[in-house]
């Protein structure tokens, strides 16, 4: 139904107006059938059936005492036409937003943009649609430069010669109506955009490698498989590893952490007979600080020897502060062994991954391979993850 949906949208650059001659042939719906054409005066002069020349002259007979026209053509000859021919009919505006608006699923909000020339439809999905009448084809800018404000919209023409002058200026995807919109034998009008909508405005893509807590769960994306986990101290402590790859951490200190309190809160003596003092305790600190980052370097030297040997001060050193540091920086003297904190963390991350391997054997094999436990613990992946956090 190309002829009569092309007559129309040329109608539109002719202030709506347009004959029923136009409409001629058995195969066509009737302009009544349409819903936005109203009569109007009839024409005064003649359209040549054969080579479509306009502005000929009508000839007026009687037959049978009954009135016969003819239009008369230069080229082809005379040739008969009805009374009813005749008709114009003009686009009702209002009425013709209202349908293309309903054709293209638009919630319908018309509002002239620039007058006489380009008009916003109304928005679908947080997507503008604009209907541009006419383009000057001289002064393109008169409607660019306001279309260039909805960078997030979709651009309707009426022909495609408008469609690729826009296109030059424009971002956004414009699209003429006589090659997106069908014209249907009823009188309705179909469309379908959405491979250019696709390509246009694609979906944001999941970051393939995400961790983080949302209200009283935790969200796990791993290569687009997604994961819920209970709020607990083995997601948190998953979570305090990701972000320094290859870095050991203190596990009194990821304890510490999970329960609340600054690992960095230095310590205060409470009475005389504390086991420690405060200068003590920061240099306690600081050494183990220094051992994580010795640890570090023998894992990626490989030399086992170094590394057993760091791990044993670093187990000496993490018995110290049990004993004689508490939760917040608070000085203590009952004993708190390390070990019972290093077995704490590595069943809490262990079980963690076993819930993971509900959902992703991936996921949860990705972890086994990349997470070092004991005192000092350390997340380090053959390849780099970025993870959203």
């Amino acid at each position: 139904m190309k002829e009569p949906w092309r007559e129309l949208l040329r109608a539109l650059l002719n202030r709506g107006t347009l004959r029923e001659i136009e409409f001629t042939g058995d195969h066509y719906p009737r302009p009544e059938s349409y819903g936005f054409l109203a009569k109007d005066q009839p024409a005064k002069d003649g359209i040549c059936f054969h080579c479509g020349d306009g502005g000929l002259k009508i000839v007026w007979t009687k037959h049978d005492d009954q009135p016969v026209l003819y239009v008369v053509c230069h080229e082809c000859g005379s040739h008969k036409i009805s009374e009813s021919q005749l008709r114009q009919w003009k686009i009702i505006m209002p009425v013709f937003f209202e349908k293309l608006a309903a054709t293209f699923g638009i919630n319908h909000s018309v509002k002239s943009v620039v007058p006489e020339m380009v008009w916003l439809l109304g928005q679908k999905d947080g997507i503008e649609y604009y209907f541009v009448r006419y383009v000057n084809i001289l002064k393109p800018t008169q409607v660019t430069v306001e279309l260039l404000k909805s960078p997030k919209s979709v651009v309707l023409t009426t022909n495609e010669t408008f469609t690729e002058i826009l296109q030059q200026f424009l971002p956004q995807p414009c699209l003429a109506l006589e090659t997106v919109v069908t014209l249907n034998q009823d009188g309705t009008m179909t469309a379908d955009i959405s491979e250019q909508l696709k390509v246009a405005f694609p979906e944001p893509s999941a970051p393939p490698f995400e961790f983080r807590k949302k209200g009283q769960v935790w969200i796990v994306r791993y290569e687009g498989k997604e994961i819920f986990l209970r709020d607990n101290d083995g997601p948190r402590y998953i979570a305090m590893l990701l972000p320094k790859p290859g870095r050991s951490l203190f596990a009194i200190d990821m304890h510490r952490i999970a329960a609340g309190y600054d690992p960095d809160t230095t310590a205060r003596p409470n009475s005389g007979d504390d086991l420690t003092d405060r200068q003590t305790m920061r240099e306690a600190e600081e050494q183990s600080q220094k051992l994580l980052a010795e640890l570090d370097q023998a894992r990626r030297d490989g030399d086992r020897i170094v590394e057993q040997e760091i791990l044993d001060e670093i187990e000496k050193l993490a018995n110290y502060l049990c004993e004689t540091k508490g939760f917040g920086g608070k000085m203590k003297k009952n004993s708190n062994p390390a070990d019972s904190i290093r077995r704490s963390l590595q069943q809490l991350i262990k079980g963690t991954i076993l819930e993971i391997e509900k959902e992703s054997v991936e996921c949860a094999n990705h972890f086994r391979k990349s997470i070092t436990t004991g005192l000092a613990i350390s997340y380090d992946p053959n390849t780099q993850h970025d993870w959203i956090l």
